[in-house]
């Protein structure tokens, strides 16, 4: 069957893609449809796909989008709890350091403030190690003068007197509380430390209630010098046990000695008395310790219960069991 131009009518030659007479490109039959199905049997062509409507395709893209988002919102904390996790989360940190830093405090310089019987022998450790500053880390002065109250020690004490601590009103006043408190721990300290250096003599001396370097016919300077500070370190505690036991454990003395205690905001005061020995010399000092939110401080290396001396000075025992007698 002879084709024909359909721009100019022209016969066109079989097989020819443009017109010989205008030049147009030849437009070649579009077969039908069985034609091209028999084509492609012959030729062995896959079968064209149906194309898809695009509408159609970009819904389904949306909806597995969609999918994808919700499994990973199903997974994870929904948007609004995530500051609230981030907000746990720095305050576990914190709490951490925190708990970490406080355990460190508590066994710094080798300083146990869990219970009375540590935080005495730990003074009496670092009195041996000639440690000053650790010494007077465990008195309560920062606690005691940061929870003084006037009034209950005027209602408790019935007395004023230069040693009293000021209504503490403003941030001067603590801190001039807190260094009367340091200043009383530091004498306390340093008067043990001379007795125990200078041995025994000096020691009974001080429990007679007189001053030793008088009696010894040396001056306070000369006094303070001969100290031996070898003989710190021959410390040895031996016992560390409650004041008057049997009386302490009454519900009015724990009573009283409480009263005595929330004038410097301690939840419980106790006294105890610690026997121990520096060479060959057995000595015998009290102790009156505060409770401040679970930690043990010494307030004053008295006490009264005991009837140890009131100035903080040990005793000298020439025997152990004397230590009994300031125990019932």
């Amino acid at each position: 069957m002879a084709n024909f131009c359909k721009y100019c009518g022209e016969p066109l030659k079989s097989g020819s893609s443009f017109c010989g007479k205008c030049g147009r490109p030849v437009q070649k039959p579009v077969p039908r449809a069985g034609q091209a199905e028999q084509g492609r049997k012959k030729t062995g062509m896959p079968k064209t796909p149906p194309r898809r409507n695009f509408e159609q395709g970009k819904q389904v893209k949306k909806d597995l989008k969609g999918r994808r988002n919700s499994g990973k919102r199903q997974s994870g904390l929904p948007k609004s709890l995530i500051p609230l996790a981030a907000a746990f989360s720095v305050f576990a940190v914190i709490l951490l350091v925190s708990l970490i830093l406080f355990v460190a405090a508590k066994h710094s310089k080798g300083i146990d403030t869990s219970s009375p019987e540590k935080i005495v022998g730990s003074l009496l450790e670092q009195l041996e190690a000639q440690d000053m500053e650790g010494a007077l880390a465990c008195f309560s002065s920062e606690e005691a003068a940061g929870n003084f109250q006037y009034e209950k020690y005027v209602e408790v004490y019935d007395q004023e007197s230069a040693d009293t601590l000021l209504p503490a009103e403003d941030e001067k006043v603590l801190l001039i509380n807190q260094r009367k408190l340091e200043g009383q721990a530091a004498d306390q300290v340093a008067s043990t430390i001379r007795v125990i250096g200078l041995g025994e003599t000096a020691g009974r001396l001080s429990a007679e209630g007189v001053t030793p370097w008088k009696k010894l016919g040396l001056s306070k300077k000369e006094y303070v010098e001969n100290v031996d500070s070898k003989n710190l370190k021959k410390l040895s505690v031996e016992r560390v046990e409650l004041a008057a036991q049997k009386k302490q454990n009454t519900d009015e003395t724990q009573k009283e000695l409480n009263k005595e205690g929330a004038v410097y905001g301690a939840q419980e005061r106790r006294e105890y008395v610690a026997l121990y020995t520096v060479g060959e010399t057995s000595y015998i000092q009290g102790f009156t310790v505060d409770c401040y939110d679970g930690e043990w401080k010494i307030f004053s290396m008295t006490s009264k219960l005991a009837g140890t001396p009131a100035l903080g000075i040990p005793e000298t025992a020439k025997k152990s069991a004397e230590f009994d007698e300031y125990t019932e």
